[in-house]
Order: C-alpha cells, then structure tokens, then sequence
C-alpha cells in the first residue's frame, strides 16, 4: 500500500513539476494528430465523392447511349414509312400515327439533350475535385 501511495505521489509530482512547455509540445501534439486525421478523413470523402460520381457518369452515360440508339432507329424506322407510302395514300390514320411518331422522337431527343447535360454537369463536378 505504501508503494503504492508513493508511486501516485511521484505521478503527482511528476505532473506538477513538469514544465510548461512540455505540455503545451504534447498539447500540439495532439493538435496535430486530430488534423492529420481530419485531413485523412476529408481525403476519402473527397475519393467517395468522386467514386459516386465517376459511377453516376458511367451509368448517365450508359443510358444516353441507348437513348441515343433509341433515337436513330426511331428516326429511321419514321422516315422508311414516310418513304414507302406515297402521301396520298396516307389515312387519316396513318397521318395520325406519323405525327405521334415525330413528336415521340422529339421527346426523345429532349430526353437525350437532358441526359447529354446532366453528364456534363457530373463531368464538371468530377473535374473539379481533382483539382481541389
């Protein structure tokens, strides 16, 4: 027990003779740990970031190459039965269906700018955490 008591005298001791200084190097210390780490820690979210991002580019990219394939083969599909129908033989019908064909495609085509801008905007975004 006397040990003891001894041993918590000299940590006593110890603590109230040491200098100033020496705490305040071990106060930076720490300092400079917790921003090391918190530095690390901004560093991968920052790489998650532009993890999600490249993944979101990669699947807007994916979708706004088949809308583009979407789009030509209606195209093409509009003008083969504009092409094979002389104009008056066209039904009514027919001048009904050819025009809710045309305004699909140019839906589409819609959709397809809105996707083309939307990877532009990632594609900016993406850019600019590399040069952060």
């Amino acid at each position: 027990s006397s040990h003891l008591d001894s041993s918590l005298l000299a940590q006593r001791l110890t603590r109230v003779e040491m200098p100033a200084a020496t705490l305040a190097c071990e106060d930076d210390e720490a300092t400079l740990e917790e921003l090391q780490l918190s530095l690390r820690e901004d560093q991968l979210e920052a790489d998650v970031r532009a993890i999600e991002l490249d993944i979101a580019i990669m699947d807007l990219s994916q979708a706004m190459q088949q809308q583009e394939v979407l789009v030509q083969q209606w195209q093409e599909s509009i003008k083969h039965d504009k092409d094979n129908v002389l104009p008056h033989d066209w039904t009514d019908d027919d001048k009904r269906d050819h025009k809710q064909l045309r305004l699909g495609v140019q839906e589409a085509q819609k959709e397809l700018e809105e996707l083309q801008h939307r990877v532009k905007v990632l594609e900016e975004q993406r850019a600019a955490l590399d040069t952060a």
